[in-house]
């Protein structure tokens, strides 16, 4: 049967045809309805796609094309190959690059094979070795101790809860300099951790952290020009921010982007103590009802986290339901049965209707390394949302030198946090 592949021979060197696997025999078409209609239109495409290959990238869409036509069943798998040699060889590209790229066409993963023969044996750890050593204490950022240090931990909320400023609250006392002041408290606690902070902010912009930053300095008595150790990585106005994908060929498996190399430098130069991700959905591109998805995402940032000896905060939106039960939960499972620790803001349960009084509720949804059931209730500071708006009238009044945090309440500024 003729067809459009029935081409004049073109035939490859001896390099090319060293390199290549043999050419899968060509066999009948799949059938797709009673004249194969389907098969004809599909290999029109993939011919009118083959004349337009110039470079390395089109090749590339190429093959994904091919792909898609083999499992249809609408083209020849010999046809199809031989198109594509001839197309990327009028293009230029090197036989080693075709060999690749065609053999990625049949292969999904080509070089598993060659990492199973190269993987070395699991390192273990004997039991016994920890005898006579003195037991590690577990240690945290936060006097709370909801954020355990050097691995990852989720903050949800709604949305205008007041989840950005919250942490930024924790950003400037972990940020500012122990000689400017020895102690800084978030929330009215001291935390336990100084040093360097690195802010990925996906959705709000530099004007409105500097904003929010001039209020909490204001109420923590901080002086803003010594917070260069809180470094904001801006990135609202990119379109691209995700620092996670999924698969080309696997959907349900993420892999790493290049802004995800960037932010890994950045951390290895800087050396930050605390990594702040606003928010999940921002820097994510994957179905979040995946446990797998879920799964390889706090994978990822547990690893990255134990890398840099940094602790991993990342904010995220809880669903209508996890808004509804109080949980904080969204999508699948395994976002929170994956992570360490997740912290969720919410309105106090008695919270009537009305103005919003600007005091919130945190729980420690899950600690991962706390004991269940324990519940604590305390009366906090200033009250975030109560702060930021009133922060203005308060400024030279909460300004102290070498101190910061001791300040008395007022009753509609109260925060309280909870765990259970």
């Amino acid at each position: 049967m003729s067809g459009p592949f029935d081409l004049p021979p073109d035939p490859f060197d001896d390099e090319l045809d060293r390199l290549l696997p043999p050419l899968p025999e060509r066999g009948p078409p799949k059938p797709n309805g009673e004249d194969n209609t389907g098969m004809q239109w599909g290999q029109r495409d993939v011919v009118r796609f083959c004349r337009d290959i110039d470079d390395i990238d089109t090749l590339k869409a190429g093959i994904e094309l091919a792909r898609a036509m083999l499992t249809e069943g609408f083209v020849f798998e010999g046809d199809i190959t031989i198109e594509l040699i001839r197309a990327a060889r009028r293009s230029g590209i090197s036989d080693r690059e075709i060999a690749r790229q065609i053999d990625s066409l049949y292969n999904w993963h080509p070089s598993e094979d060659e990492e199973e023969q190269e993987r070395e044996a699991l390192a273990t750890i004997n039991a016994s070795s920890f005898a006579g050593k003195a037991i590690p204490i577990r240690q945290y950022l936060d006097g709370f101790e909801f954020f355990i240090r050097n691995d990852a931990s989720f903050l949800t909320g709604a949305g205008a809860i007041g989840k950005t400023l919250v942490i930024l609250q924790l950003a400037a006392a972990v940020a500012y300099p122990v000689e400017a002041i020895a102690e800084t408290n978030w929330l009215g606690n001291a935390v336990k951790v100084r040093g360097k902070v690195l802010f990925y902010s996906g959705e709000e912009d530099s004007d409105e952290l500097h904003r929010r930053l001039d209020d909490i300095c204001a109420h923590e008595g901080f002086d803003l020009d010594r917070l260069g150790d809180l470094m904001i990585c801006d990135m609202a106005a990119e379109e691209e921010k995700a620092l996670l994908r999924p698969h080309d060929k696997h959907r349900d498996m993420l892999v790493k982007t290049s802004l995800f190399a960037s932010l890994e430098k950045s951390m290895e130069a800087e050396k930050p103590a605390l990594l702040i991700i606003d928010n999940k959905a921002q820097i994510i591109k994957g179905n979040e009802m995946s446990r797998d998805v879920a799964t390889d995402v706090v994978n990822v940032f547990r690893a990255l986290a134990k890398r840099h000896g940094c602790t991993v905060v990342i904010l995220a939106h809880p669903s209508m339901s996890g808004i509804a039960q109080k949980t904080g939960a969204s999508g699948s499972t395994g976002w929170i049965n994956t992570t360490r620790g997740q912290v969720n803001m919410r309105h106090p349960d008695d919270e009537q209707e009305g103005p919003d009084d600007g005091r919130r509720i945190l729980v420690a949804q899950k600690g991962q390394l706390q004991p269940t059931g324990t519940r604590r209730e305390r009366r906090l500071g200033h009250g975030l949302l109560s702060m930021h708006r009133q922060a203005g009238t308060r400024r030279n009044r909460h300004r102290q030198s070498g101190q910061g945090g001791t300040r008395v309440p007022e009753a509609h500024e109260v925060i309280r946090a909870a765990r259970h």
